[in-house]
């Protein structure tokens, strides 16, 4: 399958492409599914979401030197430059690369599932990050954090394959009720980090 990953700059990732790391320190859930979809024979290319450009590369891990990456380039711009930069970028890499599948990673880049269906692709999402949400927008109607949260709002809200949010204390199932109480993507709520299939 080709898959066209798009990704903040997640723990363990950093060193990985950049600093010459050969293998990761960070949470398992932030790499390891990468890397076992590269090492399981799919055709991946990573569009990286960073707040400025791109670093140099400084990629030595095998099984990720030669995966094309992707990025914005120049200074850092305000951010709703940074995402109609990057929206170009991944309509770009779905006509260059014709991927099977996008892969949103994080609620940063949630809102490019709109892309995907424009075009009939199957997409997904994986979700951070949203352990104080309901702290904050508990009572607040769902019209209100979309304005306030678009990213995890359309993380939620995509018309997708399916959704994963981690039960780590997260709470995600039950946000994920409170933004999409019926959902037509299949929602994954699983424990942290990351086991194989057999």
């Amino acid at each position: 399958m080709r898959i066209l990953y798009v990704t903040s700059l997640w723990s363990g990732l950093r060193p990985l492409l950049f600093e010459g790391a050969d293998d990761t320190k960070g949470m398992p859930a932030f790499v390891e599914p990468l890397r076992y979809l590269i090492e399981h024979g799919h055709e991946v290319e990573l569009v990286i979401n960073t707040k400025g450009g791109l670093p140099p590369l400084d990629v030595r891990a095998p099984w990720l030197r030669n995966i094309p990456l992707h990025g914005l380039t120049g200074p850092r711009r305000r951010r709703w430059q940074q995402r109609r930069l990057l929206r170009g970028l991944v309509r770009d890499r779905l006509s260059t690369f014709s991927p099977d599948f996008l892969y949103l990673h994080g609620t940063a880049v949630a809102p490019f599932w709109k892309i995907a269906r424009d075009r009939g692709l199957p997409c997904a999402q994986r979700v951070y990050g949203v352990d104080n949400h309901l702290d904050t927008f508990g009572g607040s109607p769902r019209w209100w954090i979309r304005l306030r949260k678009p990213g995890t709002w359309h993380a939620f809200n995509g018309e997708k394959a399916f959704v994963i949010a981690t039960r780590d204390g997260s709470r995600g199932d039950l946000l994920q009720k409170k933004l999409n109480p019926r959902p037509s993507y299949a929602f994954h709520f699983l424990l942290n980090g990351f086991v194989p299939p057999v």
